[in-house]
């Protein structure tokens, strides 16, 4: 499972939706879930809806209300990519832009 903390506006989240839409179209097959989640206060609806027009995929889109589940994985920065395997272990985290090698390389280890 990939979890990526983002936030309307923010430039690197921009170019950071392109990688995980060709990440989980190239390993949906295998399991990857990716869970897009928006820090800036829109609903999943419209997180889902501004993300899709930038490229995104039909990845699952929610809001942190709160900050929970962005404190819960030790995240302080928006653009910050969190991989996770099937026995829920943290496997990879990035802050910042993560390339789509990097990206996969670190999901194609957590399902392995």
């Amino acid at each position: 499972m990939v979890v990526d903390f983002l936030a309307q506006g923010c430039v690197s989240c921009t170019a950071e939706i392109a990688t995980l839409t060709k990440t989980w179209e190239a390993l949906k097959g295998q399991g990857l879930v990716v869970l897009v989640v928006d820090d800036s206060g829109m609903s999943p609806q419209q997180a889902a809806n501004y993300y899709r027009s930038l490229g995104g995929g039909d990845m699952a889109y929610g809001e942190d209300v709160g900050f929970r589940v962005a404190q819960s994985y030790g995240v302080i920065d928006v653009s910050t990519t969190v991989v996770i395997d099937p026995s829920g272990k943290v496997t990879f985290r990035d802050s910042g832009f993560t390339s789509r090698a990097t990206l996969q390389a670190a999901v194609g280890r957590s399902l392995a």
